[in-house]
């Protein structure tokens, strides 16, 4: 039996994860599920490409790792799924894959201070979605972006909200919660790269508000992207592939894992919500591009414990 733990990284031994090439099986806690040979060798191969593209894209400037990830909010009912007991997985995982640029959501300040420490290359910028709500509060939930530090500058960073007052806090339209979309402009250190990073959350419920939330965003995209450099769009927009405002979306933007079928690997879908052994085929995180050419495109599942990686390695010139 081989299993993910001779010769892969620490953050793979601790998966619940093995594969028998002679049985053809795959075992997934504990249980074994039929599987055919080709999709084994494939997942292994393809494991094995991954790790090998980690060691050359660190090497090249002219390559950006960038991940999206849902934090998932720090729930004390997620049980053996609360973020206390995913958070020191998460780091390893972060730590393997090396981002240059990470956006999250749903991550709350002493989630993203957690990993401000724990990530020692990386500084983040961004603020909550009740930043200069009336009567104050906590500062809710964050889209923030981390980055890594000894690479880019941070020249200019700021937040506005998803509504038809986007320079204030607000709800909009049929949004059950207020949603913002955090921005940023990175210079490479050692190229002079400059490129956007926009990183949001659509709301879960209002259909009116993720259609307007679409609009909003090309709007303020356009008036801030003065100089027409590339453009990074992170999230999770709780819309799939053929709704409005991913198509909306898709009139300015490339999606890096729809539009480069070749170039994708990983489950189609991007919520399993724990549950390992859920069919993955709802696809609502995604990263576009505008001016950069893609080379590869992961959707990375993580055995339940942690929420769908997505990772995108972009040629910047």
């Amino acid at each position: 039996m081989m299993t993910w733990k001779e010769g892969f990284p620490d953050y793979l031994k601790n998966t619940r994860t093995s594969i028998d090439f002679n049985q053809t099986l795959l075992v997934r806690n504990n249980q074994m599920i039929a599987c055919p040979k080709i999709r084994i060798m494939r997942l292994f191969i393809s494991l094995v490409f991954l790790f090998a593209l980690l060691s050359l894209d660190a090497q090249n400037p002219n390559y950006l790792n960038f991940i999206s990830y849902n934090l998932r909010y720090d729930n004390p009912q997620d049980g053996p799924n609360a973020w206390p007991e995913r958070k020191n997985a998460l780091v390893k995982q972060l730590e393997q894959y090396r981002p240059n640029v990470l956006g999250i959501q749903e991550g709350e300040a002493h989630q993203l201070a957690y990993l401000d420490s724990m990530l020692a290359k990386h500084h983040f910028t961004g603020i909550g979605r009740n930043e200069g709500k009336p009567g104050g509060g906590d500062k809710g939930e964050f889209s923030a972006i981390f980055y890594n530090f000894e690479k880019f500058t941070l020249l200019k960073s700021g937040t506005f909200w998803l509504s038809d007052a986007p320079e204030k806090y607000s709800v909009g339209w049929d949004a059950a919660l207020p949603r913002i979309c955090t921005y940023a402009l990175f210079e490479s250190k050692e190229t002079s790269f400059r490129f956007w990073v926009f990183n949001t959350h659509f709301d879960h419920k209002g259909v009116e508000a993720r259609e307007k939330s679409a609009e909003v965003l090309l709007s303020e995209i356009e008036k801030t992207n003065t100089n027409n450099y590339p453009v990074i769009l992170m999230g999770d927009f709780n819309a799939e592939p053929d709704s409005k405002p991913i198509q909306t979306i898709k009139k300015q933007f490339s999606d890096s894992y729809g539009d480069h079928p070749s170039l994708a690997f990983g489950p189609i879908g991007t919520f399993n919500g724990f549950d390992p052994d859920q069919h993955l085929d709802r696809r609502i995180d995604y990263i576009f591009t505008q001016g950069f050419k893609v080379q590869t495109v992961w959707h990375i599942a993580t055995g339940g414990r942690i929420i769908i990686l997505f990772r995108i390695i972009c040629r910047c010139c």
